[in-house]
């Protein structure tokens, strides 16, 4: 999961440190990238639909264990345990993986998402303000403007 979700952020992060930054121009790649892991991740019935890693790794471990073939040819079976995470040092704990389930561990990657998501909206709570063609649109204009 952090592979793909880290892959949506390493664009973002290009975007940022391209050699001419327009900032005017930023509200397109934040918005792209959020909707993204929206699409991705927070979707109830379409979770990881189109994502590169997590939906080879589902594939791979749908009866519960791995298997991987060294240069020999010999197989290495892992099987899985679902356990808590739980850190008393976080400052807003996890959700803990409890049930020991897949079902807990989606639920746990939906809310890291949710919770990756709602950091941006913090972070640029004007995010239209960073895309200039959006000034044109009259869901973006204030609401206590009256027009005469």
């Amino acid at each position: 999961m952090l592979a793909d979700v880290l892959k949506e952020l390493n664009n973002l992060n290009e975007k940022f440190q391209e050699d001419n930054v327009d900032v005017t121009f930023l509200g397109i790649p934040i918005n792209h990238a959020l909707n993204t892991l929206k699409r991705y991740f927070c979707i109830l019935n379409s979770f990881v639909e189109g994502v590169l890693h997590l939906t080879k790794f589902l594939k791979d471990s749908k009866d519960g264990f791995l298997e991987n073939f060294d240069k020999e040819g010999n197989t290495h079976r892992h099987d899985f345990l679902y356990i808590s995470i739980h850190d008393e040092q976080l400052s807003q704990p996890m959700v803990a993986c409890t049930e020991g389930s897949l079902q807990s561990c989606i639920q746990l990657t939906r809310n890291y998402v949710q919770a990756l998501i709602e950091s941006f909206d913090s972070r640029f709570p004007d995010l239209h303000l960073f895309n200039p063609t959006s000034l044109f649109s009259p869901c973006h204009y204030p609401s206590d403007i009256y027009v005469i």
